[in-house]
């Protein structure tokens, strides 16, 4: 099977995290897809790997050593549903996977471009965003919706997506509604920016699926991204940045009406943490701990790390750091910091040297996952490869001419 067909393959699994097969969690099956695209790739008698995937491969590295060092210090917890040699043998299933899919993606534009592979995104996108807006519906309606037979992160009930919110939030195929914000938050990007020709009403459905899920950090990385687009693109994007401000922003009012107060719960989340400073945010605990518990210099090891912080918080489940920095930092030390800053480091030095009509574009959407790296995301995951292959073809890859081979 091509390549291609196994990236959008394992993209697709991605977006159906709510949901197992014969007990087996979706995305799962999709990162064992990852891991067979980068064995099919190191299977290539010629392998060409550029600055930010190199510095993967040594984050990767490194992280083997560390956690072979410190193997069996954080033993298990009580909640785990593996046994503690899984447990780490799936953190390094989600880094291989990410390698394989940024690998492959990679390559796959250097063969044939970028565009076939960005409208198959946004097409699935669309897909889970009408789902989720009928899961939406169906919630106060009383349709029948696909069971979502997968535990929820937190182990509460994964079907009761109000949490500490006032009012109930789009989720549709994925755990949780902040997993579908962060989703959609560089699909945006592309269609108000890049595909600008793209059907007004499947923008409005990206946009309506983003909102509802009435995620923060969400908004907060797009509107970054926003930021990142409109200083490099010039003034000539002024009246298409006041667009999208108003239309979000008079989209956002709209939705009080079905009682999704977005700015509501914004403004008073951002309150608390100007009078209390980020302890008072939704994962103050997380900081405060990582504040209070400072690694060793090589840090616990891949995994360790968030079972050190189950037991030492009293957690019956198995508990992350809600920041990759954190995670990093926590499980390989400061050297786990340093290799991710030069990982992000390379990723905007190339989008700085692309060309001039590429740059805006992918510098936006490489801080868009910073912020949310920064804000949520723990760990390297498959979506995020795939982003990052585009990215680093787009700003210093070529399309390989007919016969052409990688040197």
């Amino acid at each position: 099977m091509k390549s291609y067909s196994l990236i959008i393959f394992s993209l697709f699994l991605q977006g159906c995290a709510a949901f197992t097969f014969f007990g087996v969690p979706l995305p799962w099956i999709g990162k064992v897809v990852g891991c067979f695209l980068l064995v099919k790739e190191m299977l290539r008698l010629r392998m060409y790997f550029p600055s930010p995937v190199k510095v993967v491969l040594i984050y990767a590295l490194f992280s083997v050593l560390v956690t072979i060092a410190t193997w069996g210090e954080g033993m298990e917890v009580s909640g785990m549903s593996q046994s503690y040699p899984v447990f780490i043998f799936l953190r390094y299933l989600d880094l291989i996977a990410f390698i394989g899919v940024f690998i492959a993606t990679y390559r796959v534009c250097m063969q044939q471009g970028e565009e076939e592979l960005l409208s198959a995104i946004i097409m699935i996108s669309v897909i889970l965003s009408i789902y989720a807006l009928y899961a939406y519906a169906a919630h106060y309606f009383g349709l029948p919706v696909i069971p979502r037979n997968r535990a929820s992160p937190g182990g509460g009930d994964n079907n009761a997506l109000v949490y500490s919110y006032d009012f109930f939030r789009a989720a549709g195929s994925f755990q949780e509604p902040s997993h579908l914000a962060q989703w959609l938050v560089s699909p945006l990007l592309m269609v108000f920016f890049k595909f600008q020709k793209v059907k007004k009403s499947l923008k409005l459905c990206l946009l309506m699926a983003f909102l509802f899920t009435g995620s923060l950090l969400g908004i907060v990385s797009l509107g970054i991204a926003f930021l990142v687009y409109f200083y490099f693109s010039g003034v000539k994007s002024f009246k298409l940045w006041l667009y999208v401000i108003l239309g979000g922003g008079s989209l956002a009012w709209v939705l009080r009406f079905f009682d999704v107060d977005v700015f509501g719960v914004a403004a008073r989340r951002v309150e608390n943490i100007i009078e209390g400073g980020m302890v008072e945010s939704s994962r103050g605990d997380i900081y405060e701990f990582v504040y209070d518990n400072p690694p060793p210099f090589f840090g616990h090891g891949l995994g360790n790390s968030n079972l050190y912080f189950s037991n030492e918080t009293g957690s019956d489940l198995v508990r992350t750091y809600a920041n990759i920095f954190f995670d990093s930092w926590m499980s390989l030390g400061w050297g786990g910091v340093f290799l991710l800053l030069a990982f992000f480091g390379a990723l905007f030095y190339r989008g700085c040297k692309a060309e001039y009509c590429e740059k805006p574009i992918w510098l936006a959407v490489t801080a868009g996952w910073l912020a949310l790296y920064v804000g949520r995301v723990s760990h390297f995951d498959i979506y995020s490869a795939l982003w990052f292959g585009i990215i680093t073809y787009k700003t210093g890859g070529q399309v390989m001419k007919k016969g052409e081979s990688f040197a």
